[in-house]
């Protein structure tokens, strides 16, 4: 017999966090494991976000799930994944074969929620995900959801089946000889490189967030690391790193941390999050070391997809041989308040525009012409 619930309480969730890793695993979906949401739950989510996690359940367990929390967006009440803003690719999930069915009952559970939702917002997911359209067709209501892609960016990623930790490079070339040799200078002055674990854990955690933070100090701060978001890391890596699903690696020289990387794993996907490293050692490049170690790790696991994070950043194709696709989209639900919402919203579809496309200094001719909202 088919169930579906909403719940709105974590506890609640207690019981079905094997069957929710148990879909994570099986669908490759790193950021979607529960030990790694309900650690953001608990101590990252912004002020007064509401629970609703809609979940679908068979005399054989868990067998979909979305992880939502309801907050306040640009167009009213939005539900939005667990762990945005921190990370990306958060999704419903459902037992394989299974994926109509379960969408058309977590939304008819997520569509009851009170206040209703405006809009659903889905944050950095893959451009062949079917849950968009899955989710805006069960919608209830007279006419059809509006689906509205915000923004596409590149994600390169490699493909690890049948490479060899000896012959994984996409383009050897002096870039990456030269990785090789700083590699080899720094194991000859002594630093060496960890996965932390167990009572490291707090330490190593500790050591990542001040070099990122560090980094970012002067750009105006981290856009992801921020307050509770050391704690989740802690609250996470304990229950995750054991089994080689959050890899924090470290490199240490000198009893001092110049260089930390986390990366998450799934199913064979391992996917970088974040890293940091000391400005000081910059021309050593500690973090593409830390990268190349993390490569090399995930080969000899027997991952299958090392993938680098979203936008094109040069350095990613030291590493990458192809490029997927990353959407940001919001679903706006059929009713007399569509058209309200999405008059709430032109706003920050301008503004995003505007910034992906218009060349800085006609942004500055533009600003004396328009409305300041739309450019600033």
């Amino acid at each position: 017999m088919v169930r579906s619930e909403l719940i709105v309480e974590a506890e609640g969730l207690d019981p079905l966090t094997a069957g929710w890793d148990a879909l994570a695993v099986a669908a490759a979906r790193p950021y979607c494991a529960p030990a790694w949401l309900l650690a953001w739950w608990r101590h990252a989510a912004p002020p007064r976000a509401l629970l609703r996690v809609a979940v679908v359940t068979d005399d054989a367990g868990l067998i979909g799930i979305a992880p939502f929390f309801l907050g306040r967006g640009a167009g009213g009440p939005t539900l939005r994944p667990l762990g945005a803003g921190t990370c990306l690719g958060v999704e419903p999930l459902a037992r394989a074969g299974r994926e109509k069915e379960v969408a058309a009952r977590l939304v008819a559970e997520l569509a009851g929620t009170r206040p209703a939702p405006a809009a659903i917002a889905l944050e950095g997911i893959g451009s062949g995900s079917p849950w968009p359209a899955l989710l805006a067709h069960a919608w209830p209501g007279r006419g059809e959801a509006w689906t509205h892609v915000r923004e596409t960016v590149a994600s390169p990623f490699l493909e690890l089946t049948g490479k060899s930790a000896d012959a994984w490079n996409p383009t050897p070339g002096s870039a990456y000889r030269g990785l090789l040799r700083k590699r080899r200078r720094l194991r000859e002055e002594g630093a060496a490189v960890r996965i932390a674990a167990g009572d490291e854990l707090p330490a190593a955690v500790h050591a990542f967030v001040q070099l990122h933070e560090a980094r970012w100090a002067a750009r105006g701060g981290s856009g992801v690391v921020h307050a509770g978001v050391e704690s989740m890391l802690v609250d996470a890596a304990r229950a995750m790193s054991g089994e080689g699903r959050l890899r924090l690696f470290v490199l240490d020289l000198d009893g001092e941390t110049i260089a930390a990387a986390v990366l998450l794993a799934a199913g064979g996907e391992v996917t970088y999050w974040l890293g940091g490293f000391d400005e000081r050692w910059r021309t050593r490049s500690p973090s593409m070391l830390l990268l190349l170690e993390a490569l090399e790790d995930a080969i000899q696991r027997g991952d299958r997809r090392f993938d680098l994070g979203a936008g094109p950043q040069s350095y990613k194709y030291e590493f990458a041989d192809r490029d997927g696709e990353l959407c940001w989209l919001t679903i706006i639900p059929a009713g007399p308040g569509q058209l309200v919402t999405r008059a709430r919203l032109l706003p920050g579809h301008a503004r995003r525009w505007a910034a992906r496309t218009i060349p800085e200094q006609h942004k500055r001719r533009l600003k004396r012409m328009l409305p300041r909202t739309l450019l600033r």
